[in-house]
């Protein structure tokens, strides 16, 4: 299994330490060692064992790391937003359909912003639990509080809300600054945004944790990997999620609606090959021999059985 190593602290590690662990590890290289210095995530992609080497490394210039999973870089599916309003009650996020949805302030846990390396395009995203969920709001029409504002001056404005009334809330590195600076800091990388998400669920509401005694602390990654799951389960997960999203219906009210539905579809399925079984066996002495109404029956069935399927599954 491939694994990371993750900091422990938000502070970036110094760029003459890291060039000594350059020298001293083969696994790193000095253009790695380079990339290190900005990053929560420091490398990804490791053997344990190289992991453990750079993890000694550090731990000998005085920098403590920690050997992570790499299934804890794998963050909720990405659900995109045009507008989220800042009420006494909870955050409430407007999706591309205009459908709105409420979130309790105690459920938001992360939230991210700041611009891609080289360009000015700004990016927003917040990360909720209960269910986990990731919402990327377009900064071109956000909809902050401060009217009459820049979009610069309504997004900071917005940002300071959330953490004013949410009381879990945490920003990453780059949005901390961007508050303190008044001006938005570019990423390291194109995915630098997803991998400090990754590292703030990690640090302070998953297992990096509970160094701190957070009783709260999760021990297994917010989002399991799809490849834990057979085909069939990842299937299901994928449709309760769009009735959830587009009714608000429970996943276990769902997830009961599609076993007895797929129960009905075998029972109905069961029946028309038995017919057309049964046709085949006795209608050979009606046709002499000529079977042409079985393949209509067959092709009639799947038709059938998909249509079920697709409308009540």
């Amino acid at each position: 299994m491939a694994v990371c190593l993750f900091r422990l602290d938000d502070e970036p590690l110094p760029v003459k330490d890291l060039r000594r662990l350059a020298d001293q590890v083969a696994d790193v290289t000095p253009y790695d060692a380079s990339r290190m210095a900005e990053r929560t995530v420091l490398v990804e992609d490791l053997t344990g064992a190289a992991a453990e080497r750079i993890q000694l490394a550090l731990a000998e210039l005085g920098h403590p790391v920690d050997v992570v999973s790499d299934a804890w870089l794998k963050l909720p599916r990405e659900r995109r937003c045009r507008r989220a309003r800042v009420t006494a009650a909870g955050l409430v996020v407007e999706d591309t359909h205009g459908d709105e949805r409420r979130i309790d302030w105690d459920a938001v846990r992360v939230v991210a912003a700041g611009c891609a390396p080289n360009t000015e395009q700004l990016s927003l995203a917040l990360i909720t639990t209960a269910p986990v969920a990731r919402y990327v709001i377009d900064p071109d029409v956000f909809d902050g509080r401060a009217e009459g504002a820049s979009s610069l001056e309504r997004l900071a404005a917005w940002l300071r809300d959330v953490v004013a009334h949410a009381p879990r809330v945490t920003l990453d590195l780059h949005t901390r600054r961007w508050l303190e600076r008044g001006r938005p800091v570019p990423y390291s990388t194109l995915h630098g945004m997803d991998r400090s998400l990754a590292w703030q669920l990690w640090r302070h509401h998953g297992a990096g944790a509970a160094s701190r005694g957070d009783l709260d602390a999760r021990t297994t990654p917010f989002v399991e990997r799809d490849e834990d799951k057979t085909f069939t389960e990842r299937a299901r997960a994928r449709s309760a999620e769009r009735v959830i999203e587009s009714y608000g219906q429970s996943e276990a009210t769902h997830n009961e609606k599609r076993k007895r539905n797929e129960a009905l579809l075998a029972v109905l399925i069961l029946g028309l090959w038995v017919l057309t079984w049964n046709f085949g066996r006795y209608g050979s002495y009606m046709y002499e021999g000529e079977l042409e109404l079985l393949w209509p029956l067959l092709i009639g069935g799947g038709v059938l059985g998909f249509s079920f399927w697709r409308r009540w599954g």
